[in-house]
Formats: C-alpha cells, structure tokens, sequence
C-alpha cells in the first residue's frame, strides 16, 4: 500500500512538474469521469494508438461548461482517424495542441521523373514518403497535385476524371495516366492521397456534431486522415480562434524526409453544415489544403412533385433537414426564387419512383454522387400555393449557418477558393488571402452539383485584401438549366472597402438586389472590367 502511493504521489508530482502524462486519452477520461471542469494536460509529444474497437482518438460527448487545455502538446495519431470527435458539447473549450499524422502520413509526394506524350507521369516518391501499396492505390486517391521542384508553386492543382490511374511499376516508382488537367514537367512534384484500405467515407481530423457555443482555440492540423480539417454539423454559434490547417515546419516533422512537406489537410479545411446559427472563425489560417479554405451551407432539398400545397421531395440523406413551422428558400430550375414559404407538415412519403429516380439522373449532379443520394421521399405541405416544377429545390432558413463571421484570418496558398458562403446574416472582414487558384470570395448557391444552399442575405464583404488569386469576389449561382439567377435570388450584399487585385472581373454578381459596392479599390490584371453586373436590381 505505501509502495502504491509513492508510486502515485511520485506520478502526481511529474504531473504537476509538466512532465507528460503517459496516455493523455485515458488521463482526460479519467479526470472528466471525476468531475472536474479544467482539465491541463502537460505539455508533451504523445505519439497515440488507436484504442480497440474506437473509431477516433478523443471522444467527447454531453459535455458542458468544461475546458480542457493540451498546453501546446502535439499529438501524432499512429492512425488514419479523427482525433477528436465531440458531440451534443455545450461550452466546451478546447485550446492549445497540435494534430499530425507524421508516422502513416495520409498523402505521398513523388518526383516526376518522365512524361510521355500522352503527358503520362513516371514518379519517384521522394525518401521520407509512403510508397502506397495496390489497395491504397484504388482507394480514394483525389486530388493528385503536382507542386513546383521548390514546392512554392502550384502547378496542377487537380488531375482527376477522365480514367485517373495510378499504378505501381517499381518499389518506389509509379505510373500516373489520364484526368482532364495532364499539366506537370519532369521535375516537378506529384503529390496525392494515401488513404486506409477499406475506409469508405472520408474523415476529418476534427469533427463536431450537434454542438452549441463550443470554442477551439490554438488548434493547429498540419494532417488530415482523409478529409477535411475541421468539420461541424447540425452547429449553433460555435468559435474557431487562432486555428490553423497548415504545411507541417520541417523542424516540427518527426520523420526524416528528404523534402519538407507540400501538403496539410486532403480536403476543405474548414466545413460548417446544417447549422442552427454559423461558426466565427477569427486569427485563423488555412492554407495548402486541397479545396476551398471555409464552406459554410446548410443542403437543398430535391421537389419530385408537386399537388397543389403540397410537395413531394427527397433529401440527400435519410432525414428530411426541414421541420414544420420553418420558412424554406425556393429556387427553380431556371434561376426564379419565389418568396419564401412556410412549412405547416413533414411526413415520411416513401422512397423515389423508378420514373423518379429516372428524372434525377438527367440533372447535372457530382458524377457518382446520386447513387447515394435521394433514397428516400416526404411529403412536405406548404402554407400556401407555389408553383415549383420538378427540379426545383427547397431550404430551410433555419439550417444554412446564418449568423456567420469570418474575420482576421490568412488563406491560401490554395487549390481552390478560400470561403464558398451559402449563408446569410453574417460578415466576412479584414480577411487576407493570396494564391487561390479560384475566386477568393464566392457567394454562391449550389443545388447543382451538390445540392448546397442557399442564397444569401444581409452579408457584409468588408475591408479584405486579396492579391494573386484565379478570381476576386463572387456572388452568384448555379442552376440546372445554366440559366444565371433572376434578381432577388441574393439580397442586401454591402462589398465596402475591399482591395482586390485579379484577373477580370474582381467583382462578378448575378441575381442580386439591393446590392451595395462602395470605397473598393479594383485592379484587374488582364486590363478587363473591374466590375460585372447581371440580372441585378
């Protein structure tokens, strides 16, 4: 007995000292199971083993008005999986660590050391690096990259479709054939996902569910397992403070490599679905990721048919993200956006016709991505009459992460855009973004190809800077036709005080009234016009 509690007071006292813990997963479960409140975690590297029969690292739930601080710790998961995972949290605070894969790091980089005519690469994955064997190579391997030799460039930021092939011909050396963007010389780096065999869906190194005013400070993921960054669903009011999805330091890379690292995070770096009220994202950076920085949106609902108040229509997913008593967005397949209606009943209606099913597969959906989706159909009754031909989609004003700010925060370098907004009642301000291969700001609502809305309203673009970009600010939309939005589709857009250098136009809107643009400063480098209006009142 005395010899124990030497054992114990002596743990303590390493413990109280900053020395780490020898299992910081157990060590924060154990004291969240005592009911304590702050919970500190010694500083330390904690190299992490997926426990047993666990899907993630850290999994919080039902927590509230608790903070927990890794003290600046950085952890590096052993595996490809989440690394915390925290739902139905209310106040939680989650500060200071940082989140790594470095020992089966979840992407490859190669040296292109022949292209053929066909612009086929021959590769040689770079000393430090995975070489992925055959069932990692016909996992998901998107996006297949190709870097500058120094790495500062993007080159070809997405060789993909088009019969996208890796295949091994050596212990080191791999083939990369098809995909529509084929750019890339001989000494150039490739650079694409490693994924685990067998994980069907793509995860993010941090996820929330159902989580309201929880806070992540100092948060920094210089990897992710296969998806996004930071992901949060079903969201109410939750901040994201100083949090980084960026290239791992060389020095901060436990693993010898020949070449410091090209790529962070293997997807978004930041996506906020569904939310009852949007993120803040304040002093955060996002950069050298593989799409867009931040994408804040809530999901469209499919109208198969139509019975006078009555709708038949089909989600995504299995549950129907619309609640009696909701007003919903409606947009028709040529660009109309109808006044808002409301929703007196939902009841489940069974799944989709083979005449239905037949329908959606003329729409301009993600190729693949409507063998999953539109599996089930409700009846949604409407507070009064609209015409909506099928085609037509619906939204819930309640569910899009209205209330969003963004603001003070760097991206880019990047493959793609640094925020696609879908929401409204929020600010976008001081932003500083550099290096994005597509429009920096893009507004826009997208029931096709990914059924992501909506439009927005009572959005400020204020005071940001963004040089060196595929684009400047956008706000828009798609449509199943390709028919551009009908004014009124966005409402009250203030763009003040913005400096943006871009090919022309640096402002692009579509579809809006009540627009107001004031005190810009636009410079288009291409000697276009600065600025371009269409079906704006």
């Amino acid at each position: 007995m005395k010899h124990t509690a030497l054992l114990a007071l002596a743990a303590w006292s390493l413990r109280a000292a900053g020395f780490p813990v020898a299992d910081p997963v157990s060590y924060v479960a154990e004291r969240l199971a005592a009911g304590e409140r702050t919970v500190v975690i010694p500083n330390g590297d904690y190299r992490l083993t997926l426990q047993e029969g666990c899907a993630e690292y850290f999994r919080f739930k039902g927590l509230k008005d608790v903070e927990i601080d890794f003290s600046g710790s950085r952890l590096w998961g052993e595996s490809k999986a989440r690394m915390f995972d925290i739902s139905c949290c209310t106040n939680l605070i989650l500060r200071n660590a940082s989140v790594d894969y470095p020992f089966n790091l979840p992407f490859t980089q190669a040296e292109i050391v022949e292209v053929d005519a066909d612009k086929n690469w021959r590769v040689r994955i770079i000393p430090g690096y995975p070489c992925p064997d055959d069932a990692q190579l016909a996992g998901r391997v998107w996006p297949i990259q190709a870097y500058s030799a120094d790495g500062e460039r993007i080159v070809n930021p997405m060789r993909f479709r088009e019969g996208i092939c890796i295949k091994r011909l050596g212990e080191d050396e791999y083939r990369v054939s098809g995909g529509i963007d084929r750019r890339g010389d001989v000494g150039d780096i490739a650079v694409w996902s490693v994924p685990d065999a067998g994980r069907r869906v793509p995860d993010a190194a941090i996820g929330l569910h159902d989580c309201a005013g929880c806070t992540l400070e100092d948060i920094s993921v210089h990897a992710s397992p296969s998806g996004c960054g930071f992901i949060e669903f079903d969201a109410d009011g939750n901040i994201y403070r100083n949090c980084r999805l960026d290239r791992c330091p060389p020095e901060d890379d436990p693993v010898p490599r020949a070449m410091k690292r090209l790529r962070s995070g293997n997807h978004d770096a930041f996506n906020s679905r569904g939310a009852f009220r949007g993120p803040t994202l304040d002093g955060c950076r996002f950069a050298w990721h593989c799409d867009d920085c931040v994408n804040i949106s809530g999901f469209y609902v499919l109208v198969l048919g139509r019975e006078g108040r009555a709708l038949r229509v089909s989600p995504l997913a299995s549950e129907l993200p619309i609640d009696p008593g909701d007003t919903c967005q409606i947009q028709t397949p040529d660009g109309g956006c109808p006044p808002d209606a409301t929703v007196v009943s939902c009841a489940p209606d069974g799944e989709p016709t083979a005449e239905e099913k037949a329908f959606v597969a003329t729409l301009p959906f993600w190729p693949g991505a409507r063998d999953s989706w539109f599996r089930k159909a409700f009846r949604v009754e409407l507070g009064e009459e609209v015409a909506l031909p099928p085609g037509s989609v619906i939204i819930s004003n309640r569910r899009q992460g209205n209330g969003f700010v963004v603001r003070n925060c760097d991206f880019g370098p990047n493959r793609a855009r640094a925020l696609q907004i879908k929401a409204s009642d929020g600010l976008i301000e001081n932003n500083r973004m550099r290096g994005l291969e597509m429009a920096a700001i893009d507004v826009t609502s997208e029931p096709v190809p990914f059924m992501e809305g909506g439009c927005s309203r009572n959005v400020a673009i204020v005071g940001n800077d963004i040089e060196g970009c595929g684009g400047g600010i956008v706000v828009s939309g798609l449509t199943p036709s390709r028919k551009p939005l009908q004014a009124g589709a966005h409402r009250d857009i203030r763009i003040a005080g913005n400096r943006v250098v871009s090919p022309s136009p640096a402002l692009k809107a579509v579809g809006c009234k009540g627009l107001v643009v004031s005190g810009n400063d636009f410079e288009t480098t291409n000697g276009g016009e600065q600025i371009k209006l269409l079906n704006c009142e």
